[in-house]
């Protein structure tokens, strides 16, 4: 199960490498069933917080914050994916932060 904002859908994850905002970087693609493209395209967008359930249990997949392609199956089945920012892209932002809170940094 995947479990996104106060809804509960249908569907497993799959770990792939997908090309995501321009680079190829660590993905899930999330197989659901009973949904549609509309609905997958309103909560599968950028920073949207998700987990899986399994057993029981709910493991975090924020790290999985950039959204990617949804496709329709046509047999009732979409896949959305959701990549990882890459190494460069999480330093980036990290300098950004930390110059901004620095002395003589952007502030």
């Amino acid at each position: 199960m995947i479990i996104i904002g106060d809804k509960t859908l249908e569907g497993m994850a799959i770990a792939v490498q997908r090309n995501v905002h321009g680079a190829n970087r660590p993905a899930l693609e999330l197989r659901i069933t009973g949904s549609s493209y509309a609905e997958l395209a309103e909560l599968f967008v950028d920073n949207a917080a998700f987990s899986l359930r399994h057993d029981g249990e709910d493991y975090d997949q924020s790290e999985y914050c950039l959204a990617g392609p949804i496709t329709d199956h046509r047999d009732g089945t979409f896949s959305v994916v959701m990549g990882k920012k890459t190494e460069l892209e999480e330093l980036r932002e990290y300098y950004a932060r930390t110059q901004a809170v620095l002395p003589g940094g952007n502030t």
